[in-house]
């Protein structure tokens, strides 16, 4: 069966109907969004993402992409050899290319955790069509190897990590954990942080997973520079922050942040990013864009952002006893500029900002490889980060009244 085929949707009932939806849901959603996800819509919107591009990812996403409860089920519908939709693991938007390179043209990207050339073992349930006809317009469908996707903190063998050593006073990029971890991530950066009935916080911005415990840690716990991991391995670590506010991740509905706050001082940590001095000013994320990031185990690294409204499964497990969280929302990027990869493990929590402006993107937060060595790497908007965890401004420097 060739995959040269195109998939019509003839009109959003017919969509609706597909996705278990009544034909009014599509519109309802978007009069429902308000402030951060709202301003997002209006922004891909203005950069040319239609609400009928989003309703080609949506109903892909639907017929294709494998559901985590329903993962046995398709294991044991799987014919020996043959792959089927355990291989399929998200959708985003993105530019279409063409012979490796760009054609302009925006597109929905399948990312799958191998690409199967041989069409003879892939299940006829999960062969994808070339292109959706939608409203009497063709858009493009890109399939895309991404490996599967953790989100992970450095708790094997270190590759190499750039930023380990204790650091005094810590600057963002640097290593970090909660203490008795036995990991190590990465110290994102500094935030002012409103509190009902009190004085504004300055407080590290990182991921969950790295000073949150993955929902396990508690207010005031102990966060650790460099991280526990790095310790073990010769850096002697201090007390930098306390958590403050760890956002949970729901891994039986949607996410789409991984993150957490810990509190900190003038004296414990710096506004100071080793390879840039920060923006305050938030930028939204397009396809395109140049990004750069300070990271604890891949120092600094260069890297375009391929995919936006990014739908995907992540493993906060291992791939042997996995823990699937779904992530609505996402940034995808690939690295560029001669960099290898744009993240590893250890990287989580790092800063995603414009390499021109260095204006913040992103949260880093996740990872996947290729079979051929190539990587992707996750990250959540910014405005969703700063919605959720209340923060006021990204600092640049050290809030004269503080500290």
């Amino acid at each position: 069966m060739s995959r040269k085929k195109k998939l019509q949707v003839v009109s959003i009932v017919k969509k609706a109907s597909l996705l278990h939806l009544e034909p009014s849901k599509i519109v309802q959603d978007v009069l429902k969004l308000k402030d951060t996800a709202l301003e997002l819509y209006k922004h891909y919107q203005s950069i040319g993402i239609s609400d009928a591009l989003r309703t080609v990812q949506a109903k892909i996403h639907f017929d294709f992409c494998q559901k985590p409860a329903d993962s046995q089920s398709f294991t044991r519908a799987m014919q020996p050899g043959q792959s089927g939709p355990e291989n399929i693991i998200g959708t985003c938007i993105g530019e279409s290319r063409q012979n490796d390179l760009p054609t302009g043209k925006l597109s929905v990207i399948v990312m799958v955790k191998r690409k199967i050339r041989d069409e003879d073992k892939i299940q006829p349930q999960s062969m994808l069509p070339e292109s959706v006809t939608y409203e009497g317009h063709e858009y493009p469908v890109d399939v895309i190897e991404t490996g599967e996707i953790f989100a992970g903190t450095q708790q094997g063998t270190p590759d190499h990590p750039q930023f380990p050593e204790d650091i005094d006073p810590a600057i963002c990029g640097c290593s970090i954990g909660l203490r008795g971890g036995q990991d190590a991530g990465t110290l994102g950066c500094l935030v002012r942080v409103k509190r009902i009935g009190g004085n504004d916080k300055v407080c590290i911005l990182s991921n969950n997973h790295v000073i949150g415990g993955i929902n396990k840690a508690n207010e005031g716990d102990d966060i650790m520079q460099p991280g526990e991991f790095d310790s073990i391995n010769g850096f002697p670590a201090r007390v930098i922050a306390k958590v403050q506010k760890v956002l949970p991740i729901e891994f039986s509905g949607t996410n789409t942040v991984d993150a957490a706050l810990g509190f900190t001082g003038r004296e414990l940590c710096s506004t100071e990013s080793r390879s840039y001095t920060l923006s305050p000013q938030t930028k939204l994320p397009s396809p395109n864009t140049v990004v750069i990031k300070d990271g604890r185990t891949t120092g600094f690294t260069k890297g375009n952002i391929i995919g936006v409204n990014g739908d995907t499964q992540v493993n906060y497990g291992t791939k042997k006893n996995p823990r699937l969280a779904r992530f609505t929302d996402q940034i995808v990027i690939s690295p560029m500029g001669g960099f290898p990869r744009f993240s590893n493990a250890g990287d989580s929590g790092s800063l995603v900002v414009d390499a021109i402006t260095f204006q913040p993107i992103a949260l880093l937060f996740a990872g996947g490889e290729a079979s051929d060595g190539s990587s992707v790497t996750f990250a959540n908007p910014i405005q969703h980060v700063m919605d959720k965890l209340g923060i006021i401004e990204f600092l640049d420097s050290f809030p004269e009244d503080d500290g």
